[in-house]
């Protein structure tokens, strides 16, 4: 037992290391990697790594929510508009170029992302905190994820973290 835990803490070291994310306090699953050369810190929630819509925080002389869409699969879906949708909120983004995305393909794994700062903290907090949660993403076809609720919370408690950073 002994040795499994110093195992499992040496693999959660060397995961930390690698990505140069690191807990912001014990336990916590919200991670930050600062930059020293850029002066900035950002900061992520370890529960949204699979999501398609994730959260970061980016902080320098300013503090940024930016909110991310994104896509994996083994096929180019070549998005163009975003619906998001819970609690009563609606977020439209629309007329999302190619050069507004940051594309990959690694491993056979197409990745398209979309980056852009929420700007009403209000409507996002209100929008995550509800009970469905719900974001479609159109291209040359539709594709609709259903948002579970760890990774609702996941967001809600990177939203509250923000309104805490001055």
């Amino acid at each position: 037992m002994k040795k499994l835990i110093i195992l499992f803490i040496a693999l959660f070291l060397i995961s930390c290391s690698s990505t140069g994310y690191k807990p912001v306090k014990r336990n916590s699953d919200i991670t930050a990697k600062v930059d020293r050369k850029a002066k900035t810190t950002v900061y992520h929630h370890k529960k949204l790594n699979d999501s398609p819509l994730q959260f970061r925080i980016i902080k320098g002389n300013e503090k940024h929510l930016v909110m991310d869409i994104v896509y994996l699969a083994n096929g180019w879906l070549f998005f163009d508009t975003v619906l998001i949708v819970g609690n009563g909120e609606k977020i439209a983004l629309s007329e999302i170029s190619e050069d507004d995305k940051q594309t990959e393909v690694h491993n056979q794994v197409i990745s398209e992302i979309y980056s852009t700062e929420c700007g009403d903290i209000e409507q996002i907090e209100n929008l995550v905190s509800g009970d469905d949660l719900r974001i479609k993403i159109k291209g040359k076809e539709d594709k609709m994820f259903n948002i579970p609720p760890q990774q609702r919370k996941a967001m809600l408690e990177m939203v509250t973290f923000y309104k805490t950073i001055k």
